[in-house]
């Protein structure tokens, strides 16, 4: 069905990708947390009016 070369490299890619899923998941969750609490301070600093922050 598969060789065992073939089987290990698809592996390996899959491993590949799922490290960078994960990666990619924790980086944009930190950018989306560091955004929205900077928001939020902006907002209470009153730089930012609430009705376009809410829009």
């Amino acid at each position: 069905f598969l060789n065992s070369r073939d089987s290990e490299h698809s592996w390996k890619e899959h491993d590949f990708c799922f490290s960078f899923c994960i990666f990619w998941a924790y980086f944009r969750a930190v950018i989306s947390y560091s955004c929205e609490t900077s928001m939020q301070s902006l907002l209470q600093a009153g730089f930012i009016p609430g009705k376009l922050f809410l829009s």
